[in-house]
């Protein structure tokens, strides 16, 4: 479930202030835009290539609804998370919010080399 791909997002500090910066341009930009990426790597010395399609847009997306998730009761989270998934433009353009699990561990180790410096 791409749900699940929220956990290291919802709960580390460290990433909050990064993730919610480049949150607010991925959150504004049209559903179609196109980028061209030199790395997504957090360590510039230690670029990546990609394992899983979009990866940064898919975090920014998550990392976008923190504030509000976090506003609920653990017991609400994932409804919470699951109400703001059809509201996403994950949603919008088709990117299922279930996942095979070879999918979703190509998505933490993007997520991984995006934003911590390993």
């Amino acid at each position: 479930h791409w749900l699940k791909l929220c956990t290291a997002s919802l709960l580390s500090p460290v990433l909050s202030a990064r993730l919610q910066a480049e949150a607010v341009s991925a959150l504004t930009e049209s559903a179609t835009a196109q980028h061209e990426v030199g790395t997504d790597a957090y360590t510039t010395a230690r670029p990546f290539t990609g394992r899983f399609p979009a990866s940064w847009f898919i975090s920014k997306i998550i990392d976008g609804v923190r504030h509000i998730i976090e506003q609920n009761d653990a017991s609400e989270q994932l409804a919470a998370l699951q109400s703001q998934y059809q509201l996403s433009k994950l949603a919008e353009i088709g990117i299922n919010h279930e996942m095979p699990p070879d999918m979703l561990e190509d998505y933490m180790a993007d997520f991984t080399a995006i934003h911590l410096d390993w």
